[in-house]
């Protein structure tokens, strides 16, 4: 079979001298062995001629029967065995002097010690933002372990997932492996999926720990036993010193002195792992509140209940979905999460024994940390400085926010759920008609429910907040311009008096 190609002279040339070469076609290497020969044999004297590229290539039916052929690389001809281009002057020779010391060398022979290293170097490089001293770790571990005597030629390698499992079955962690649960949002269109953990499993882990569970660990003047203080509360301090502690204490324990109270103080706001927020989720992290602060700074004390997903992902500003249907959801999520507390409760607590005494754990959400978009979230308040009651909390208009001595009416449990056997009874309180994840939940304050276990913290409220603001008027009375230098003399001086 001919193409327009063989019907060129090229073409004709170029078929001649493959069917000089008996259609035997070499390897890349043999080519350029062939080449290197051909160049030592050649005349110096012989002047050197320019080859036309196209006239080296094989026929075009060459190429197709070799596209399928798993042995075929590449043509690679060199210049030499090309034809010379009509009417155009050879260039000179060039001699350059070789400097056997410069050149690379690919057979170089390397110890079985450097190929591992250099083997482990280039998988890990294969990986994306590895840290660079990883392998060096990597062989120190493996140094270590081999002079203590582990042959690793004789050892069986597990892959990552079956040495979890491994471990898991060894140490019995499998109850704190997390459950996904698919939640219906967006009015049963949509599914997504929550990561829940195991609350039992967790609570046990931490009253199981001696290292943990040690006295100069917990709070001060707090028996871990029965919830009560062990000397008078003269200020507030820890959590047990607070007015709504009592309370709950009394409620969910009682006089029982079987009853071990396990208040938890969580934590609740959106992180994410990349620089654009797309990775993101909103955990759910617990302490155990009679821990004292120290202990509750530090990681080992802390358990993660959960992993609410990133609602948002995929979705564009102009999104049309309702604010209502927006927080709905997020309960949604988040009921999968607190039903394990209101299960626990409900059925009498944990059976267990703790620093050898036997007890029963009875479980309650006392405190939940946030920042205040998050917490308005959680009490289904409306997220705007518009509505009616900005405060989630009272009934502060946005004229009585700036009064330094505000007496507030706050909102009880009693009157939100009246409000919802009205219709519109929650927008006259500036809440959403949704359904709460916390009903049914045991919570620390009685009185005020979601809302009162909710509080603002330094961090939001001062920190980039009040802090903020402040720093932002005395700017804009006492700032830099020609304008504001009287205003700031007259400061200056008032501070100082």
């Amino acid at each position: 079979m001919l193409t327009t190609w063989d019907s060129f002279p090229q073409g004709e040339q170029n078929n001649a001298r493959i069917a000089s070469e008996e259609g035997i076609q070499k390897t890349l290497h043999q080519q350029l062995q062939s080449a290197a020969a051909e160049r030592t044999n050649t005349n110096k004297s012989e002047d050197l001629t320019l080859r036309c590229q196209t006239s080296s290539m094989p026929s075009l039916v060459q190429l197709a029967s070799n596209a399928t052929d798993s042995n075929f690389t590449e043509y690679v001809f060199p210049g030499a065995l090309a034809d010379p281009v009509p009417g155009v002057d050879a260039p000179e020779e060039i001699n350059l002097p070789e400097n056997p010391d410069a050149k690379i060398k690919y057979d170089g022979q390397l110890t079985p010690a450097l190929l591992y290293q250099i083997h482990m170097e280039y998988k890990i490089r294969g990986h994306r933002e590895v840290d660079l001293c990883l392998s060096d770790d990597i062989h120190a571990v493996v140094q270590q372990h081999a002079e203590n005597g582990l042959d690793f030629k004789s050892m069986k390698i597990l892959s990552r997932k079956n040495l979890l499992k491994r471990v898991a079955e060894a140490y019995n962690f499998t109850t704190l492996a997390p459950q996904i649960y698919k939640i219906r949002v967006q009015n049963n269109t949509l599914l997504t999926s929550v990561a829940v953990f195991n609350l039992r499993a967790q609570v046990l882990s931490i009253l199981h720990n001696n290292e943990l569970m040690q006295p100069h660990n917990f709070a001060p003047g707090y028996d871990i036993y029965t919830g009560k203080p062990t000397s008078p509360v003269t200020h507030y301090g820890e959590v047990h010193t607070g007015d709504s502690f009592e309370p709950a204490r009394a409620k969910y324990c009682g006089n029982d002195p079987c009853n071990m109270p396990f208040p938890m103080i969580l934590f609740y706001d959106k992180t994410h792992v990349d620089n654009h927020g797309s990775l993101a989720c909103s955990p759910v992290i617990m302490w155990p509140s009679f821990f004292n602060q120290k202990c509750r700074n530090m990681v080992k004390f802390t358990r993660v209940l959960g992993y609410v997903p990133n609602m948002s992902l995929g979705k564009s500003k102009s999104d049309s979905q309702k604010s209502k249907d927006k927080v709905q959801a997020e309960h949604d999520c988040l009921r999968a999460v607190f039903n394990q507390v209101k299960e626990i409760y409900e059925n009498g607590g944990i059976k267990t024994k703790v620093m050898g005494r036997h007890v029963n754990v009875v479980i309650w959400i006392h405190i939940i940390t946030g920042d205040t978009s998050g917490h308005n979230d959680l009490c289904g308040h409306m997220n705007a400085s518009s509505t009616k009651f900005p405060v989630r909390t009272c009934r502060c208009t946005s004229d009585e926010l700036d009064d330094p001595e505000a007496i507030c009416d706050f909102f009880t449990v009693e009157e939100v759920d009246h409000a919802k056997t009205i219709k519109h009874g929650l927008q006259k309180l500036s809440k959403k008609e949704i359904n709460s994840c916390f009903d049914g939940v045991p919570l620390g304050d009685l009185k005020y429910g979601i809302m009162g276990i909710t509080p603002p913290e330094m961090l939001h409220v001062a920190g980039v907040g009040i802090f903020k603001y402040m720093f932002s008027c005395l700017s804009d009375i006492v700032g830099l311009g020609k304008k504001k230098k009287k205003k700031s003399c007259s400061w200056t001086v008032c501070i100082k008096y």
